[in-house]
């Protein structure tokens, strides 16, 4: 019942310390992780899932990082990063690092999986058309990863070619 009583508390909504804020201060993290764990994970997929080298080593990443005792992680990073730092910039630095940490590998194994799930006829057709191999390789695969990447971000309307049996 208490819990009911604080999230029904006017005075606790408002403020600098109110829910509200809280929940914006969420929200920029989310959004500074994933910008971070993009910038990292989306061009290594796409690099190992259109050559085809490093598959292992990407597999064997992405399992070991999600693998990761992340509060574990997350304290030792404040112990570490706590003399270093005298404001609260001590535990938002290392919440930072833990989760873009626990960001990267989905990102990074599902931008792989969906450039290497292209069908080949489509690259193919691509450069049958006299494009160039880089262009061809970004307009006929990248609309394809959309779909199987980014299917909770709304990102369905990037359409390929269905295959032809």
């Amino acid at each position: 019942m208490r819990f009911f009583g604080y999230l029904f508390d006017p005075e606790k909504w408002g403020g600098p310390e109110g829910i509200l804020a809280l929940c914006g201060q969420h929200l920029g993290y989310t959004l500074v992780t994933l910008m971070i764990a993009g910038a990292i994970g989306f061009p290594f997929g796409v690099y190992v899932g259109h050559t085809g080298r490093g598959v292992t080593l990407v597999a064997g990443l992405a399992n070991a990082l999600r693998a990761l005792p992340s509060l574990g992680l997350l304290v030792l990073l404040v112990i570490l990063c706590g003399p270093l730092f005298t404001s609260d910039l001590a535990f938002a630095v290392p919440s930072l690092i833990v989760l873009v940490l626990l960001a990267v590998p989905p990102i990074m194994t599902t931008t792989y999986a969906g450039i290497a799930a292209v069908d080949p006829a489509a690259v193919d057709a691509a450069r049958g058309m006299a494009i160039g191999r880089s262009a061809s390789s970004f307009m006929s695969k990248f609309p394809a990863r959309c779909r199987s990447s980014f299917p909770a971000c709304g990102m369905q309307r990037c359409r390929s070619y269905p295959r032809r049996r």
